[in-house]
């Protein structure tokens, strides 16, 4: 009986512990804690764009009234504010339906937090969710442009851009100039339930860019900044930010009448530039500052501490986010950041690494799909061969992201706390440069830089653009030479082509005349040769052919043409394009032509018309493509161009013919395509170009009256026809002569 009483004694101490033990499968020692609750929600626009409906899913399955916030991007704390709904649960669901205009954009800059009612006011239950479907209310909803090749450049120069095959390039604008207070000099738009103003003149300038940039096959990226202006509302900086005339601000998000703002112009110009027709041009890609986690000298917020900075940040993120896609379905936005990749307060004054920046904003905005545009420049800005930087180390812990460890950033991206919707977001680097000094050794450095800072960039997987920081050196920038040509001495306008000018052009082709530049090079980088340095890379997809013209007539008995365009019927669909003013339809006597009217915005510059030409141009067959021109100047020559850049069955192809013509009087400009039969290019953009030596104030007029094909006439016809003949009178006259001989040889009996 004692024994039982024992044994019954040490079974219930332990009882505890087996329990404990039970909900303990790991045995830690430790009771498993109960899961916590869960809120799957979906909010969701209505077909008929009237009603917003918010549905929660509970888990585990609860009962009871639950409240409804409205919040906006700059705040999204509930404590100061009513709900703006409520609804009971039923069977571990909650459905708010909420009354919504969809004709108001600004609606969508609210999100909505799910909350439950305490004893000393309300509880957040979830983080702020925002409309899930509003792409599918987009104004603008046409396909995202795709340029050929992530190649890019700040483009000074635009035909000359499209002579070095530019794919990219970003446009700065100003947002204080932008949002004007001068109703008389504005255009004026609605915005939500209010009025706003965008400066004429600025606009204009933009329209300008943007159309000339994105008619000419250049993908555009804006990059939209703050910049000092005396001038400007002072509501758009932050009260405590101090700068000087070369200081970038950080736009003030602080509050949501502020950032209503700066989402008007962002909504108004998503929708400009998205357009199906493309009257104003095309961009859908939306850079957010410059080098933000610099909060002293190029986002200015007259805040010092990484924290508020990036919760500031990533409500500027929120707001652009909405107020682009609501504009144009397809449109995104990006984070800028500097190079400067781990850094503490105490190293760099208001300077934030920007791994520990971009974490942070992350952690805020992880739905929002933005995209991180970063300018890896080296450490040191004199530096031009990059690849001995020593700050640049290829761990996530370098001191510098630069173009030596940019793969670096694919490490970094690929982390799960990073990662949008378990994608990894996407890159641009919208400015990079080393310097190189014409003349001197180191613009042969500059060269070779440029080839290896390409091919490292395009190791990237998401990488959408590559963008080369300058097209002529800027005089401004001192020590600092990275243009594509020198400068002169008092002006920004061209003077010298450098020697990175041509590897510029070759990086992104692969006929073979380019493969020999690039080859040419890789003595000068840290490669063995060329196979190593364009190893892993898929950046080859062009081939640029250069046709000159040819002299002697073509005969009409011996060749067919074919009219491509007769530019006295018609000037078909063409338009001004680079540099010029208009085109119209001449008569002189009986000859009739297209006239190209200059703007001579600089003497460098192929100015012209083009036109687009969806079903393409084939030359299968011919022989010839001829030219009909007069360039009128006052100088004796003029450099002549047509050029057909397209789709063909190997990737993209860029035909150049070209040739130096007289000036003041009709040419016909022969040249030779046989070799092209192959070439049958689809959405063809073409263009019609000249080129003189003359002053900027004086006009020259292109004039253009046809461009036709020939081809070799069939002479199979007229062979079989002449062989016949032939055959024929050979016959008979072999038979008269056979008659003939044998008359005469019988008279010859005869007598």
């Amino acid at each position: 009986m004692k024994r039982f009483i024992a044994l019954f004694l040490i079974f219930a101490c332990l009882i505890p512990y087996s329990s404990a033990y039970a909900e303990d499968p790991a045995g830690t020692g430790e009771a498993e804690k109960p899961a916590e609750p869960t809120y799957e929600s979906e909010i969701e626009v209505s077909k008929d764009g009237k009603t917003l409906n918010a549905t929660y899913l509970l888990t585990p399955e609860t009962t009871g009234t639950y409240y409804l916030f409205r919040v906006t991007p700059d705040n999204e704390e509930i404590s100061s504010l009513a709900p703006f709904s409520q609804a009971n649960a039923e069977n571990g669901r909650v459905s708010f339906a909420l009354e919504y205009d969809v004709s108001d954009h600004s609606a969508v800059l609210y999100g909505y937090v799910l909350a439950i009612k305490s004893s000393d006011g309300y509880t957040p239950l979830t983080n702020a969710r925002y409309i899930d479907n509003i792409s599918e209310f987009s104004h603008n909803n046409r396909p995202i442009f795709k340029a050929s090749t992530v190649k890019g450049l700040e483009v000074q120069y635009i035909a000359d851009a499209q002579l070095i095959g530019v794919g990219q390039t970003v446009v700065h604008v100003k947002l204080n100039e932008l949002i004007s207070n001068d109703p008389e000099k504005s255009t004026a738009f609605v915005y939500g339930a209010d009025r706003y103003l965008i400066d004429n003149e600025a606009l204009t300038l933009l329209d300008y860019r943007v159309k000339t940039l994105s008619d000419a096959g250049i993908n555009v990226h804006i990059n939209y900044i703050l910049t000092f202006d005396a001038n400007a509302d002072e509501a758009l900086y932050y009260p405590d930010a101090k700068g000087e005339s070369d200081t970038i601000f950080a736009p003030n998000v602080s509050s949501f009448d502020n950032a209503k703002t700066f989402a008007a112009v962002m909504h108004y110009l998503a929708e400009r530039y998205s357009l199906s027709d493309a009257k104003y041009g095309f961009c859908g890609s939306y850079i957010l500052g410059y080098e933000v986690n610099n909060t002293y000298e190029s986002h200015n917020s007259g805040k010092s501490d990484l924290i508020s900075n990036a919760k500031d940040y990533a409500a500027y993120l929120r707001f652009a986010d909405l107020a682009v896609r609501s504009a144009y379905s397809k449109g995104k936005v990006y984070a800028s950041v500097s190079n400067v990749w781990n850094a503490s307060d105490s190293e760099l004054v208001g300077v934030f690494g920007a791994r520990d920046f971009l974490t942070e904003v992350s952690k805020r905005v992880s739905d929002v799909n933005f995209g991180i545009a970063v300018n890896p420049y080296p450490s040191d800005l004199q530096m031009t061969e990059f690849w001995l930087d020593e700050k640049a180390t290829e761990t996530l812990d370098t001191e510098y992201l630069t173009m030596k460890n940019i793969t670096v950033l694919n490490e970094f991206l690929s982390q799960k706390e990073i990662l949008c919707n378990g994608k990894i977001r996407s890159v641009i680097i919208p400015e990079f440069g080393v310097s190189g000094i014409y003349g001197e050794e180191s613009e042969k450095k500059q060269a070779a830089a440029y080839a290896l800072a390409f091919y490292n960039a395009s190791r990237l997987p998401t990488l959408e653009a590559f963008v080369w920081h300058r097209h002529v050196d800027h005089n401004y920038e001192i020590g600092l030479n990275y243009g594509l040509y020198s400068s002169s001495e008092l002006t920004l306008e061209r003077k010298d082509k450098k020697e990175i000018y041509d590897i510029f052009a070759a990086v992104d082709c692969f006929d073979s005349e380019s493969v020999k530049v690039i080859k040419a090079l890789c003595s000068r980088l840290p490669v063995k040769d060329y196979e190593e340095l364009i190893k892993n890379t898929a950046t080859r997809t062009r081939v640029i052919l250069t046709i000159p013209s040819v002299s002697a007539s073509i005969s009409s008995s011996r060749f067919d043409s074919s009219t491509i365009f007769d530019f006295s019927k018609s000037l078909y669909s063409f338009y001004p394009t680079d540099n010029t003013n208009y085109i119209e339809q001449k008569k002189e006597g009986k000859t009739q032509f297209m006239r190209i009217a200059s703007l001579r915005l600089s003497p460098f510059e192929h100015m012209g018309a083009g036109i687009n030409l969806e079903d393409g141009m084939s030359m299968a067959g011919a022989e010839y493509l001829t030219v009909r021109v007069r360039v009128n100047a006052s100088c004796k020559n003029a450099d002549f161009v047509f050029m057909v850049d397209g789709n063909s069955r190997n990737g993209r192809a860029t035909l150049r013919f070209s040739s130096t013509i007289p000036t003041n009087e009709w040419v016909t400009l022969k040249f030779p395509v046989h070799s092209l039969t192959r070439k049958e290019i689809s959405n063809a953009r073409v263009k019609i170009w000249a080129r003189t030596d003359t002053s900027n104030d004086e006009q020259i007029f292109i004039d253009v009256q046809s461009v036709q094909l020939h081809y070799e006439k069939d002479l199979t016809p007229f062979v079989m026809i002449t062989v016949i003949v032939v055959l024929g009178i050979g016959s008979s006259a072999a038979s008269f002569i056979y008659v003939a001989y044998n008359k005469k040889k019988k008279g010859r009996r005869m007598y």
